[in-house]
């Protein structure tokens, strides 16, 4: 009987398929006591996703630490520390705690990595390079060199919350991301020199390396600013691309909620009086 998933999305790069599965149907399910939380995930047409990397030629991906799940095929696995930016790179894991170690695999056959309630993002670069909040990096092709970006000053950091460090990928190849919402619901935005960008929160994904960030005044004036009511704001100037994800406070305030458990069996319930209501 085959596996009961779905292909969402494939992309081929030299020697390497990568590909999206979605698994949808949940019919192993042994523990009562999860039955609730399973009811609200098929409810919500949750899937579980997993990526799934095929080298058909000899060739070598990066993984984060800890993502394999499985492999079949011939590999050779290799960890170290490139020797470029070694002080740099030990100081950046310290203090951002992004995982200093990612071990790379050389060979030919399948690489499965864990499957996640995530959403995912595939991107393909160009002899270009991406900034990417910590934590999105699940695997690169070969190609894609893993380095760390200090913010422009320490305030940047202290006042929007983000990580002195962040990671950045540079090079020609696959790189795959994950994401806190769909990819549906990002919005990509060019960003032209004497533009800008102001944001009032954490929720840019991700930026090209042309594109500069800061924390700057939302008015001309600190006064403006204090009776603006917007505060400092999350600053992007330069040239390229930023991801904005709008809908992503939303998915953190409910990620926040007391008992997510009781607004989803609310949520069960209101679904099958509708039901009732309609027969």
């Amino acid at each position: 009987m085959p596996a009961n998933y779905q292909i969402a999305e494939t992309v081929t790069h030299g020697g390497i398929t990568v590909d999206l599965l979605e698994w949808r149907e949940f019919s192993g399910l042994t523990d009562p006591r999860a039955l609730e939380l399973m009811a609200a995930i098929q409810l919500a047409k949750m899937p579980l996703r997993q990526i799934r990397l095929t080298l058909q030629q000899q060739s070598s991906a990066i993984l984060e630490a800890g993502g394999l799940q499985f492999s079949a095929g011939t590999f050779d696995v290799e960890n170290r520390i490139p020797f470029a930016g070694t002080i740099k790179r030990v100081f950046g894991s310290m203090v951002s705690g992004v995982k200093l170690f990612r071990p790379r695999y050389n060979g030919i056959g399948e690489l499965w990595l864990q499957p996640a309630f995530h959403n995912f993002l595939i991107i393909s670069l160009n002899n270009n390079s991406i900034v990417v909040e910590n934590g999105m990096f699940l695997c690169c092709d070969a190609g894609v060199e893993i380095s760390t970006k200090m913010l422009p000053t320490i305030s940047s950091a202290l006042f929007s919350g983000e990580s002195l460090f962040q990671t950045m990928l540079s090079g020609t190849g696959f790189v795959v991301l994950s994401s806190p919402v769909a990819q549906s619901e990002i919005v990509k935005i060019a960003i032209k020199p004497g533009q800008r960008i102001q944001v009032d929160g954490q929720f840019v994904l991700l930026r090209t390396a042309g594109v500069n960030f800061s924390v700057a005044k939302s008015a001309r004036t600190w006064f403006g600013t204090a009776t603006s009511g917007e505060g400092l704001m999350q600053t992007f100037e330069g040239h390229g691309h930023v991801w904005v994800a709008p809908t992503l406070p939303t998915y953190n305030y409910l990620g926040g909620l007391s008992d997510p458990m009781a607004i989803a069996a609310e949520a069960m319930a209101a679904a099958a009086a509708e039901r009732k209501k309609r027969k």
